[in-house]
């Protein structure tokens, strides 16, 4: 028995920084978690890696291509699904990007926000299971060897 085998599905969110703000997306205003905000990505299909996953939710979610780099952090919520494990990684965007070039089929809008705002945003659950851990990460890329 593997440990993934205590999971029923895994979730991946893909944490964009730049310029000291993270990318965030508002929901579509449908369902429990309708309306509030969450770092893109989603579930990861059968037969799909985690990166492969992400590239593929920003595709739907932005209408962009992303570069997928290091993993962040990982965390485990409930949902009708069951135990999900939630991976974060660091995602990378194409030259290029702009929000409002953004092709947008599950957010109604995305936002670039300073991790003091991230704090104070209505974070979906799960998200809000991983702040701790992206505050860290962020930590040592602004107080890093560089």
């Amino acid at each position: 028995m593997s440990e993934n085998d205590a999971y029923d599905a895994f979730s991946v969110a893909g944490i964009v920084y730049e310029n000291g703000r993270l990318l965030m997306g508002r929901r579509i205003d449908k369902g429990f978690m309708g309306g509030r905000w969450e770092f893109l990505g989603g579930k990861v299909e059968p037969g799909e890696s985690s990166e492969e996953s992400l590239v593929r939710e920003f595709k739907e979610e932005t209408g962009y291509s992303v570069s997928v780099g290091s993993f962040i952090c990982s965390s485990v919520f409930q949902n009708t699904a069951g135990n999900v494990k939630l991976s974060a990684f660091c995602v990378s965007l194409p030259e290029g990007f702009s929000v409002s070039g953004a092709v947008l089929p599950e957010h109604t809008e995305l936002g670039w926000f300073p991790l003091t705002e991230v704090r104070s945003l209505n974070l979906v659950d799960s998200d809000k299971k991983l702040l701790p851990s992206i505050e860290k990460w962020i930590s040592s890329l602004e107080c890093g060897d560089a």
